[in-house]
């Protein structure tokens, strides 16, 4: 099976020059990458860590309703990668295909609640990273429209649109820009003594939220995206959009529930994630709302409004 560095040249070869090519074959491209991803994921060319056997627990306790309960929830250290121990490239995903590998594999998505305690455990042991944005990135990979390196500091404090199109979206969907936020984060988790426990920090997260079901700022159904310091949550995005900066971490979808009664009484429930996340109480361990994971990002059309809640609206992208 080909390491990170090699698949990482396919998808640079795949993909080409994003900015040149249209629309429809931008998408076409994408796709191609994508479904390469579904098949090295479930051909089980990933790193170690990636295998479910090998997710890190995280236990949650509430007291709801004068009863304890604490639920252990299995998740992968780091985000989707693909490749060996040594040599393995994290590779962005829509949020319809990072569903599609979390069905046939029995996963889930996380929650803003899930990745803040993420965070927070990852500062704790040494594993958050720092997240580069665009313009940073930008001044070490080679500028599409002249093929040379683009010089220190040409792209100013800001990206200028006029030149790289707008939102930039195009140059953030190449293969330079994968490779290198990768190479960024393997030089972080370095400089971090290679930490094996949580890392986070260096993505932002597609996750399940209730802002799923509101009209996404561009239009259509949402992808839902949560990094705390840099952007906070959003559901700017329609659900086919990705770029470099996406991050897939998966959550196993067993979860282990231990119940203590008011009376003392002690007992364990099996439960899936998706059961506590729409659960009209024990959401709570889980999650900042309420969620019925069962028609999102699986490419059905659901119902939506138009005014997203008080706290989306105040971390807009």
């Amino acid at each position: 099976m080909p390491s990170g560095t090699e698949f990482a040249r396919q998808v640079r070869e795949i993909l080409g020059d994003t900015q040149s090519i249209s629309a429809q074959e931008l998408a076409r491209r994408s796709a191609q990458v994508e479904e390469l991803v579904y098949r090295h994921f479930r051909s089980g060319n990933v790193p170690d860590f990636m295998r479910p056997e090998n997710y890190v627990p995280i236990t949650v306790e509430r007291t709801i309703n004068r009863v304890k309960y604490e639920a252990t929830i299995r998740v992968c250290p780091d985000y989707l990668a693909i490749g060996s121990n040594d040599d393995y490239v994290l590779m962005p995903l829509s949020a319809g295909v990072a569903q599609r590998i979390a069905d046939r594999f029995q996963l889930a998505l996380p929650t803003q609640m899930l990745v803040d305690t993420l965070d927070d455990e990852a500062r704790r042991t040494g594993g958050y990273l720092p997240f580069v944005a665009a313009p940073q990135l930008a001044e070490r990979v080679t500028n599409p429209h002249t093929g040379k390196p683009v010089i220190e500091g040409e792209l100013g404090h800001r990206w200028n649109f006029r030149v790289y199109g707008q939102y930039e979206g195009r140059w953030m969907l190449s293969g330079e820009f994968i490779e290198e936020q990768n190479r960024r984060a393997t030089e972080a988790r370095g400089r971090a003594g290679n930490p094996r426990g949580i890392r986070s920090g260096h993505k932002k997260d597609v996750i399940y939220d209730n802002l799923n079901f509101f009209v996404a700022h561009e239009g259509g159904q949402p992808v839902v995206i949560y990094h705390r310091p840099f952007q906070g949550l959003s559901n700017w995005h329609n659900v086919s959009y990705l770029d470099y900066s996406h991050g897939i971490r998966f959550v196993n979808g067993d979860v282990s529930l231990r119940i203590t009664e008011e009376n003392g009484r002690i007992h364990t429930e099996p439960r899936t994630f998706a059961s506590l996340l729409n659960d009209k109480d024990l959401y709570r361990l889980v999650s900042h709302c309420r969620v019925d994971t069962t028609h999102l990002y699986r490419g059905e059309s659901i119902p939506l409004q138009t005014a997203p809640p008080p706290r989306a609206r105040q971390q807009a992208h």
